[in-house]
């Protein structure tokens, strides 16, 4: 009875990253359902391969963080890539393992010419190849791909020992 007509308590809470792909119907369907009360969440990031989706146009509206799209701030700058400007904003620079892992992730995302990483190359290789083993959609890629960037960082670590 105690709980009767509460929803949910604040240790429930979880915070929720979103992949925008068109309209952001998903997105907002959550977000008005977290704002009348009915989701125990919040919504952490929202990512979008499509910048002109309208989707990120909403979800900027409602106060999210644009990510990886041209002229934003956690974006690509000069031959920096996004990954880069997290560490930057997010002050995370102090983690020589993560600054190698932007080096490398840089590599792969960029045409490699800042730092020469020569693991660069081989993410990007192995990312295309998760592209190619029949994943259903993008989701389901990005989730596969995660192993190798908890083993990269692993890697980097060792590496600035």
């Amino acid at each position: 009875m105690g709980h009767r007509g509460r929803l949910y308590t604040e240790r429930s809470m979880i915070r929720l990253g979103i992949l925008l792909s068109g309209r952001g119907s998903n997105f907002v369907a959550i977000a008005n359902n977290i704002a009348r009360g009915k989701l125990a969440a919040e919504v952490a990031v929202v990512i979008s391969n499509q910048p002109e989706a309208p989707g990120v146009a909403e979800a900027q509206k409602r106060g999210a963080t644009p990510y990886d799209v041209k002229d934003v701030e956690l974006g690509h700058h000069g031959k920096e890539c996004s990954f880069e400007a997290i560490l930057k904003k997010y002050r995370l620079t102090g983690d020589c393992a993560l600054v190698l892992l932007g080096r490398i992730v840089n590599g792969a995302d960029t045409d490699n010419s800042l730092y020469r990483q020569a693991e660069g190359a081989g993410l990007q290789a192995v990312a295309e190849g998760f592209r190619h083993l029949g994943f259903a959609d993008d989701h389901a890629v990005n989730a596969a791909e995660w192993i190798v960037y908890d083993a990269l960082y692993a890697y980097c670590r060792e590496t600035v020992k």
